[in-house]
């Protein structure tokens, strides 16, 4: 097997960038340094003036496929993935039928397979009827983690997951916290993570009004329902040990809830987004309808407080930080 030699390129690593030479062995980096080589060996590639980094990783991703090919398609995403330097996705699992169990999982697989331009892994859907069987059957089958949507229902029809807290005869209710609690301690013992889409479904019910500016909006997805959702995230993951990962944390009030939880010894890991970190309310009319999202872009004082919040390290993706993963038997 022929390996792949770049020469001279600014390698960047967790110590920086230095010049160095890296040998590509077999699809997998084999050496970083001065690498030696005679001609017929290896094909060599002149790295200088060029910086060379590693693939990036983006582990929350919404392909949409299958379900939504108007919105993007598998092969669209993974090129565009490809095209800026990710190399693997993870997806989430509010396509259609909602990944939320073993046999639903390997159609997709099957169906994005022959797809796929870059590496790939899939979340699977924690529902509120979700049994240990259907949890355990998507650990088994290969899910790097489970994902739960607060103030989501599912249409019974054909399992989609979608943008209310409504339950019914055509609705099923969103996952609440006795499902989540009911599941950790499985899903800690087999050292999975849960991803929660954070807005109590509770408080967005009784701010619920018809929506025609961008304030209307504000009002029905207030903060409160964030730091609701995350003080009870909060005390699930302490008492299961379960390792709980907030998506998308978009304010100050869930900010100062995931404070609290961390220090009093949440294995609770926070994230948040470009947008929140970067806009404010006062943005949303230029961008028109791409502003409109969930949990809303918020006001100065949120972003200011989720900018000091990653600076101080509440905001983070070192997992480490606030407790070990526990071990899988």
């Amino acid at each position: 097997m022929t390996d792949l030699i770049i020469r001279g390129a600014l390698v960047h690593g967790p110590a920086g960038g230095r010049r160095s030479d890296v040998r590509v062995h077999g699809g997998r980096i084999a050496e970083v340094g001065h690498v030696r080589s005679h001609p017929g060996e290896a094909t060599v590639v002149d790295g200088t003036g060029l910086w060379l980094l590693p693939g990036a990783i983006d582990a929350h991703v919404h392909s949409r496929d299958p379900g939504f090919p108007e919105k993007e398609t598998f092969e669209t995403l993974t090129t565009a993935a490809a095209c800026g330097g990710v190399t693997t996705i993870a997806d989430m699992p509010n396509t259609i039928p909602a990944v939320s169990s073993a046999p639903v999982l390997e159609e997709k697989v099957e169906h994005l397979s022959g797809r796929a331009r870059v590496d790939f892994a899939l979340w699977g859907a924690l529902r509120q009827p979700s049994t240990e069987d259907d949890v355990r059957g998507l650990v088994e089958a290969g899910v790097i983690g489970i994902k739960a949507y607060l103030g989501y229902a599912v249409r019974r029809d054909n399992d989609q997951i979608v943008y209310t807290t409504d339950g019914g005869p055509d609705l099923e209710a969103p996952p609440d916290y006795g499902t989540i609690a009911r599941m950790a301690p499985l899903l800690a013992r087999d050292g999975m993570p849960l991803a929660v889409h954070a807005e109590d479904p509770g408080v967005l019910r009784t701010f619920q009004r018809p929506v025609h500016t961008y304030g209307d909006l504000l009002a029905s997805r207030p903060a409160v329902a964030e730091a609701v959702a995350v003080a009870a995230l909060g005390a699930i993951a302490k008492e299961s040990g379960c390792r709980i990962h907030v998506v998308h944390l978009s304010s100050a009030a869930g900010l100062a809830a995931a404070r609290i939880a961390i220090a009093g010894g949440a294995p609770l890991v926070v994230e948040t987004c470009p947008q929140y970190l970067l806009l404010t309310e006062q943005d949303v009319a230029p961008l028109g309808p791409v502003g409109k999202m969930f949990p809303p872009i918020r006001t100065a004082a949120d972003r200011r407080a989720l900018q000091e919040g990653l600076l101080a390290g509440t905001i983070t993706r070192d997992a480490a930080r606030t407790q070990s993963p526990p071990q899988r038997p």
